[in-house]
């Protein structure tokens, strides 16, 4: 099983899986909910909607509304949340919990590979240390846990392999809280909003962003959907064909030609949910006792069954 995983950690870092079908179907849209923002049917984006000499009154009073609601998503500073994205072959989901303010996350982070049985791991991430360890083995408090200490820099240099973008919090809250509204649809709860290209490439995975090209810190804007329940972001829907096109256009350079083919993304998206916004969540990082850093040498398939190895399994 370990050996399956690093094969889809290559599979991640390929730019040739996006160039093949692999028997999947590309997603449907996002589903959205009713909404109490304010707004007429669809809006056109505006250039500047907050200028005294912008949209019509209404307008600026939907779009501020939908700032607001925005805004609101990182001021909670606590949450859950669900990401699933859909490649060629293959389908990834994400689930935790995040802390803004001890920049922290849990994550549970499902694989499923066409053909495969599915491959679950647990990680934990406190200010920038990521641990990650099977799910069959993902509870800190339990003493036969053992948990990798994951270096992203020694797992590049062991694998050519970028690690994906899970530190910190997920990549989806600081999207949300940078997005900028520029269109809402009534009664759809959906808002229309751009925010830089270097965060919304980062809710898919690392090593997409890489072979693309695209600086983390790229300013560029691109279109991204929030849905919007009561006030309150209930979802965020991101578009790997607009983050492809985008970096195109950008002129930034692809790190294999197969990517030089605008399109060839079209269809597929990330869509991650929004709950229990506000509400205590406890995240920690493993005991001292039960981590083992990852060293060069061994490979992570090797490091995680040495992991595993150094442990008995409960009650034996």
């Amino acid at each position: 099983m370990l050996r399956r995983f690093s094969g889809l950690v290559l599979l991640l870092s390929s730019p040739a899986l996006l160039a093949c079908g692999g028997g999947s179907e590309p997603p449907g849209p996002a589903p959205t909910s009713e909404s109490s923002l304010p707004g007429p049917d669809e809006f056109p984006t505006p250039g500047d909607p907050f200028a005294k000499d912008g949209p019509d009154r209404q307008h600026r009073s939907a779009l501020r509304a939908a700032d607001r609601a925005l805004s609101s998503l990182a001021q909670h500073r606590t949450g859950h949340y669900q990401t699933r994205m859909v490649l060629p072959g293959l389908s990834i989901a994400f689930e935790g919990d995040y802390d803004i303010a001890r920049k922290s996350s849990t994550n549970r982070v499902t694989f499923r590979a066409e053909g495969d049985p599915s491959i679950e791991l647990q990680m934990v991430s406190v200010d920038q240390r990521i641990w990650l360890t099977l799910a069959d083995a993902a509870t800190s408090d339990d003493p036969d846990s053992c948990w990798l200490l994951l270096d992203a820099d020694l797992i590049e240099e062991e694998t050519g392999i970028p690690l994906p973008t899970l530190s910190g919090v997920p990549a989806a809250v600081a999207v949300v809280d940078q997005a900028r509204p520029v269109s809402v649809q009534r009664g759809s709860g959906q808002v229309t909003a751009t925010a830089p290209l270097g965060l919304v490439a980062g809710t898919t995975t690392q090593t997409l962003a890489d072979n693309l090209g695209i600086p983390p810190r790229s300013t560029i804007e691109v279109q991204v959907d929030v849905d919007v329940f009561d006030g309150e972001v209930t979802g965020l829907s991101t578009y790997m064909d607009s983050i492809h096109v985008a970096a195109l256009d950008a002129g930034y350079e692809p790190r294999s030609e197969v990517l030089d083919t605008p399109g060839l993304l079209s269809g597929y998206s990330v869509d991650t949910t929004f709950t229990a916004r506000g509400l205590p969540v406890s995240i920690t990082a493993p005991p001292h006792d039960q981590v083992v850093p990852f060293t060069t040498g061994r490979g992570l398939d090797g490091a995680l069954s040495a992991c595993q190895g150094r442990v008995s399994p409960r009650g034996a």
